[in-house]
């Protein structure tokens, strides 16, 4: 017989465990692809954030979308690993209240925070528009919320890069030809960046400042 996705007479639990299992499997069958746990936008080209869970990816990539980025996604960045082109995932925003409440103060038109809900799935068409066409990788940036912190980028030299991003792969990545040496090609082939984030309307601003000055020379 068939096995149930979930068991659960709360109709909020059982959309959680639905759109979690689409999202395993989509990740586990982009077969060819490098895949990040990461937000991603387009802004100029495609800026990848890869983090783990609660470190903010998701907050910043909602944030960035309504201050003028295109989504790519918030969870999972593919990339093309012959042209290091970031592929469009356009799953809903997963948002914690916590996430709601933050971005609430930047984007007028995110919802409000739904009191005892772990994650509320919010379309993208609430916060901006969603790229449709693979775009250029132009640059990693590795968020890190902090509330005690001071927002900040800092740039990343390829092996810290690579150290950073290697606890961020879905196992689809590892299946690929010459996976390591293509990741090694990519942190070689843009630049990346630590960011500290206390404050999210500043990361937002630092964000977007560096997306106007990412084809200067380096």
């Amino acid at each position: 017989g068939r096995t149930p996705i979930s068991r659960s007479d709360r109709l909020g639990t059982v959309i959680d465990t639905l759109l979690a299992e689409i999202n395993r499997r989509a990740i586990a069958d982009a077969t060819g692809r490098l895949v990040f746990h990461a937000g991603a936008v387009d802004l100029g080209g495609g800026l990848v954030l890869p983090a783990n869970s609660g470190s903010g990816k998701s907050t910043l990539t909602a944030a960035l979308v309504g201050h003028g980025a295109r989504y790519l996604s918030d969870e999972a960045a593919v990339i093309d690993p012959l042209t290091s082109a970031v592929e469009p995932y356009a799953k809903p925003l997963a948002l914690s209240a916590s996430s709601l409440t933050a971005l609430g103060h930047l984007v007028p038109a995110a919802p409000e925070a739904q009191p005892g809900a772990a994650k509320q799935h919010v379309a993208v068409a609430r916060f901006g528009a969603t790229a449709t066409v693979p775009v250029p990788l132009r640059a990693i940036i590795f968020p890190r919320y902090d509330a005690d912190a001071v927002t900040a980028l800092t740039p990343l030299a390829p092996d810290e890069a690579l150290i950073a991003l290697v606890p961020c792969t879905f196992a689809a990545t590892w299946e690929v030809d010459d996976a390591l040496e293509r990741a090694i090609a990519m942190v070689e082939s843009v630049p990346a960046y630590q960011l500290e984030v206390a404050d999210l309307a500043d990361a937002v601003e630092l964000v977007t400042r560096l997306s106007t000055t990412l084809d200067e020379p380096r």
